[in-house]
């Protein structure tokens, strides 16, 4: 029964919107996938309600249709319900007052505290390495800088006495507190294996002696993470993760 109301529908648009013929191809696709849809829960479109209409745009939803595609149909599917009711073909517009279903946020992915007290254990603080990559998996966590921001720390960013590094953000100058722990970890780095003599030289360096790119911190993190944690361990989710347990009074990491 639906289907030939479907084509009056399209008839009725072809005359009196002036519309063009792509518009009108695309309001019958739309109401094609709909009226496919309510067949398979078996109803008929010109008996479809408010909740039939709203299973099926959240169907969309669920398929990760855009928001803008999904208002196409949610407009198709009106535009033929209205015309039906000016009709006097049905007593009621099933999509009166109903709106697109808002996606709901994805939650930012973290670690849990034994998460992070496991990745900052691994590195082999014996070597040169693994106290370096120790370090940029601390100030990561503790600071919750910027990949980009680690990458770019050099020498003359830390005050050490202090206990603090400071970083370019947005045109001004954040000046950010490390642990005791941390700062005695980069004392060691620089004084054991970097005999740094020019303040200016990349806090974090490679093999080849130059400055950790952003992609290289990636890889380092991700490389201690494989196999040992069994979720995606990103910067932006060290990040996160701090974000997260900054807000936890009772939290118990410490340096390690």
């Amino acid at each position: 029964m639906g289907s030939a109301y479907v084509e009056e529908f399209l008839n009725y648009i072809r005359k009196e919107k002036n519309l063009s013929e792509n518009t009108i191809q695309a309001y019958l696709s739309d109401i094609k996938q709909y009226e496919g849809f309510l067949s398979s829960n078996g109803v008929d479109i010109i008996e479809a309600n408010n909740t039939n209409v709203l299973m099926y745009l959240l169907s969309l939803q669920k398929l990760e249709k855009s928001s803008a595609t999904i208002s196409r149909h949610l407009a198709s599917i009106r535009c033929f319900y209205e015309y039906l009711e000016h009709q006097g073909l049905i007593s009621e517009d099933p999509t009166y007052n109903l709106k697109v279903p808002r996606k709901k946020k994805k939650q930012p992915k973290i670690l849990d505290e034994q998460d992070i007290i496991k990745l900052i254990s691994i590195p082999d603080t014996k070597t040169e390495k693994g106290l370096r990559d120790k370090i940029i998996l601390q100030v990561a966590y503790f600071t919750g800088l910027r990949v980009s921001e680690l990458s770019e720390l050099s020498i003359k960013d830390l005050d050490l006495a202090n206990n603090t590094i400071t970083i370019k953000r947005n045109d001004s100058f954040k000046t950010i507190n490390l642990p005791d722990d941390i700062v005695n970890a980069i004392n060691i780095y620089l004084r054991e294996f970097r005999n740094a003599t020019d303040e200016n030289e990349p806090l974090f360096t490679n093999y080849l002696g130059e400055r950790i790119t952003r992609q290289g911190l990636w890889k380092i993190i991700k490389s201690y993470a494989n196999g040992i944690i069994d979720k995606p361990v990103t910067p932006q989710v060290i990040r996160n993760s701090f974000m997260a347990n900054l807000m936890k009074e009772d939290s118990n990491i410490q340096s390690y």
